[in-house]
């Protein structure tokens, strides 16, 4: 383009590029799908289909892990993957539809998301398990939660020193960080467990590390997070060995 547009000829530009970015995104799908069920990484001396996705396209694991996720559920969905490849529903939102939809349910997921946003979608999702309908009640237990900590190298690099001169024991926890899954929280588990609140049980999951996330812990009032950084283990591990010598 190499004039000025009016403001309607610049609206539909963005109408026709949203609906082929879709349509490139459905042919993405399928075309990872393949890559990974021809075993394209090995041909090409990776060890990974997310290697390969990484040194080729500069993608990082989770986004390929999503990709694959969303691809294979839209095998399954031929009405959403319709509307992802017309642009009616973008990417975004069928990477949150498709953690419910199901061949049974598709179409009623499909009605109430017409013309909702990614962030109203992301609501109506939370709570609700495969397979589930828009109007079943949430499960509060479903709801998903996402806990992030920046630190700076030399506490990260401390960190990593302290649970990897400990244990060695894999990691239990669900928290999709595969490449930490050789550290363990260095925190006795009666000690994790002396912190949570007196009428909830603190998950087995919640007291492994997986760096850059370690143990959390909630406060006495189950209000928010005591010492939710690496600096819970490394002082945990402290009070034990002083206990030990006392």
């Amino acid at each position: 383009m190499t004039h000025a547009l009016d403001w309607k000829q610049a609206h539909q530009a963005l109408i026709e590029l949203s609906r082929a970015r879709g349509a490139l995104d459905a042919d993405e799908g399928t075309l990872l799908l393949a890559a990974l069920r021809s075993g394209t990484h090995r041909r090409l001396g990776c060890a990974s289909l997310a290697e390969y996705i990484e040194r080729s396209f500069g993608h990082g694991p989770r986004w390929t892990q999503e990709r694959l996720r969303v691809a294979e559920a839209l095998e399954r969905l031929p009405r959403m993957k319709a509307a992802l490849g017309a642009g009616e529903l973008v990417w975004s939102a069928l990477r949150e539809l498709t953690r419910v939809a199901t061949p049974d349910n598709e179409a009623q997921w499909l009605e109430v998301a017409a013309g909702r946003s990614v962030r109203d979608i992301e609501r109506l999702v939370a709570g609700h398990a495969p397979g589930a309908r828009p109007d079943d009640p949430p499960e509060p237990g479903l709801v998903r939660h996402v806990l992030r900590f920046e630190v700076t190298a030399e506490v990260l690099a401390t960190f990593r020193h302290r649970c990897s001169s400990t244990s060695t024991t894999s990691c239990t926890a669900p928290c999709g960080f595969r490449e930490s899954a050789k550290v363990r929280c260095a925190a006795p588990s009666s000690d994790c467990a002396a912190r949570a609140p007196a009428t909830r049980s603190l998950p087995t999951w919640s007291r492994s590390c997986a760096a850059p996330l370690p143990c959390w812990w909630l406060e006495p009032n189950g209000s928010g997070l005591l010492e939710s950084t690496y600096e819970a283990c490394l002082a945990a591990q402290d009070r034990a060995r002083r206990a030990a010598t006392a």
